[in-house]
C-alpha cells in the first residue's frame, strides 16, 4: 500500500483554493463591469437631446450688462463672461441664460438645463 505525504496533500489543497479564489475573483470582477456598463448604456441613451428647431425655437436676446435678464455673468457651458452683444438663449423653465453656441450644442445632446439639470422636455 502506498503512503501519501501530508505534505503533498497539503500543497495540493492549497493550489486548489488559489485557483478557486482566482476564478471567484475573475468572475465577481467581469459581472461588476458588465452590471456598470449596462447602467451607464442606460444613462447615455436614455437622453439623446432635443431637436434643433425646438431649440431654435427658444428666446434668443443680446446681452447687455446694464439691464441683465439671466443671474449670472458668465456661461457655466464655455466659462466665458458675457460681453455686451453676445446673444444669449434664456430657458424659460429655469430662467438660466447661456450663449446661443453653446446651449444649441448642449441641448443637441442632452434635455435638462446645464446649470440646475432641470429637464426641458417630457
Amino acid at each position: 500500500m502506498s503512503s501519501v505525504k501530508p505534505d503533498f496533500i497539503l500543497v495540493h489543497a492549497a493550489l486548489i483554493m488559489i485557483m478557486v479564489a482566482v476564478v471567484g475573483i475573475i468572475v465577481f470582477t467581469y459581472s461588476g463591469t458588465l452590471r456598470h456598463q449596462s447602467i451607464a448604456n442606460r444613462i447615455t441613451s436614455a437622453d439623446k437631446g432635443i431637436e434643433k428647431k425646438v431649440v431654435e425655437a427658444l428666446p434668443k436676446s443680446a446681452y447687455d450688462s446694464d439691464r441683465r435678464k439671466i443671474s449670472t455673468g458668465d456661461c457655466v457651458i464655455c466659462l466665458m463672461e458675457y460681453a455686451d452683444g453676445d446673444k444669449i438663449r434664456v430657458l424659460p423653465e429655469c430662467g438660466h441664460g447661456f450663449h446661443v453656441g453653446c446651449i444649441e450644442k448642449w441641448l443637441g445632446l442632452q434635455s435638462s438645463c446645464p446649470s440646475c439639470r432641470r429637464k426641458l422636455i417630457g
